[in-house]
């Protein structure tokens, strides 16, 4: 008989802070710890963007900074198992 494993995602949209800012992301209900993947995939273009990364994870919150001055949207998910 296997193992279940239980696997814990949320997901979400929001705007990129602009001008090398960044957004924090809320997650609710919160993750059971921090060890989890974002993914962060921009949908909308407006303005340049440049590059991006996640830092800041918390269970309940991580930050997205853009080091660009655009606003465009973005969509997220974190996975943890």
């Amino acid at each position: 008989m296997g193992r279940h494993i239980k696997r814990f995602e949320r997901g979400g949209s929001s705007n990129f802070g602009g001008d090398g800012s960044y957004t924090t992301v809320t997650i609710s209900p919160p993750m059971p710890d921090t060890d989890y993947i974002v993914t962060v995939t921009q949908v909308k273009t407006d303005g340049y963007v440049g590059e991006f990364f996640v830092d800041n994870k918390t269970t309940n919150a991580f930050r997205v900074t853009n080091l660009g001055s655009g606003i465009s949207s973005f969509d997220w998910i974190v996975e943890a198992l």
